[in-house]
């Protein structure tokens, strides 16, 4: 199913620049890492552990022991703020995410 924008009702195909985004949802420093992870593959399948370098690339210790629950924690907290923008996340839990359009339907 193609996916309609919002506002002015043509079909979404393209993927969408990563700092409109950014400002559109007021997101915070590691949201932004997420969120520039998802949007450079846009529509891809990104798995957990790439996600998990995103967000902690500079953390000497690798981050956090639970850092796949908190890219589920960051997902669930972004999805409601980027719908209005005609965008979201899936995901299996633990094993990636993706960033689409939502479809017509949703």
């Amino acid at each position: 199913m193609m996916a309609i924008c919002p506002c002015c009702g043509r079909a979404l195909t393209d993927r969408p620049a990563v700092q409109p985004i950014v400002d559109a949802v007021h997101a915070g420093p590691a949201e932004r890492r997420l969120l520039d992870a998802l949007v450079k593959r846009f529509g891809r399948w990104v798995p957990t552990p790439v996600l998990i370098d995103a967000l902690y690339h500079d953390d000497a210790d690798g981050g956090l022991l639970n850092a796949a629950s908190m890219v589920s924690v960051l997902v669930h907290q972004m999805r409601p703020r980027l719908a209005p923008h005609g965008l979201t996340i899936e995901g299996i839990q633990h094993s990636g995410r993706r960033m689409t359009w939502r479809s017509a339907a949703a």
